[in-house]
């Protein structure tokens, strides 16, 4: 279970997040009609549209899975909690490549590629792709490519493996009572698999967050183009 100060930070954080989004989202939404028509659509129809998915899914988790919980889910609410998580993983993954194929149009990279033979190149964390990015951007890139090592071991079993789940609860020991078990939400993969259980409000605050630095610096680049 969370400490009341770490439980803090954690609904602090959350009330800061939520804004940060809306304010990004209206940035995109302002420019997304300025930009080459196929950018466009990866910015209002990709980025955008995540968004608003990210930000259902966060408000989910916080009021249908508090992260000071105490008691069991039910088998429906269970259910409930791992379409949200898988949905959330999903378009964590799905918003980082809409960012990619955002730039790719915005700079033209059509017209030097095939990019229908070369979809594989387009990837923001692709080594191949960081050559098309502006210097201070791919370096933020780098900063996170942990956590897209990371990001990616959840995303590929959820859409092709053995998706994670939300753990009913936990236990130290299989003869404790019931009054010992731990209701935090959290979710694993495989058991096999090389991360343990995962604090989902911790977690998924950390992804909203790199998404949101990752976007805003891209919003930036592209803005100073439109000065």
């Amino acid at each position: 279970m969370y400490t009341s100060d770490q439980l803090g930070k954690i609904l602090t954080e959350k009330e800061v997040v939520i804004p940060k989004i809306a304010v990004l989202l209206d940035q995109h939404l302002m420019l997304c009609p300025r930009l080459p028509l196929k950018a466009q659509e990866h910015c209002q129809f990709g980025v955008c549209r995540r968004l608003f998915i990210l930000v259902a899914c966060l408000e989910y988790f916080f009021s249908e899975l508090p992260p000071d919980t105490n008691k069991e889910r039910s088998r429906e609410e269970n259910s409930r909690a791992n379409i949200h998580l898988h949905a959330f993983l999903i378009n964590v993954s799905g918003i980082i490549d809409n960012m990619a194929w955002l730039w790719a149009h915005y700079i033209g990279l059509e017209q030097r590629f095939d990019l229908e033979k070369k979809k594989t190149m387009i990837g923001l964390f692709n080594k191949d792709f960081l050559e098309h990015l502006p210097k201070g951007l791919a370096a933020l890139v780098g900063q996170y490519s942990k956590w897209h090592e990371f990001l990616t071991h959840h995303r590929h079993p959820t859409a092709h493996r053995i998706p994670p789940y939300m753990i009913p609860y936990t236990v130290r020991n299989e003869e404790d009572s019931p009054e010992l078990r731990n209701y935090m939400p959290r979710y694993i993969g495989s058991f096999g698999g090389k991360y343990g259980p995962i604090p989902l409000h911790v977690q998924s605050l950390a992804d909203v967050n790199t998404v949101l630095a990752l976007s805003e610096a891209l919003l930036t680049e592209m803005k100073a183009h439109h000065a």
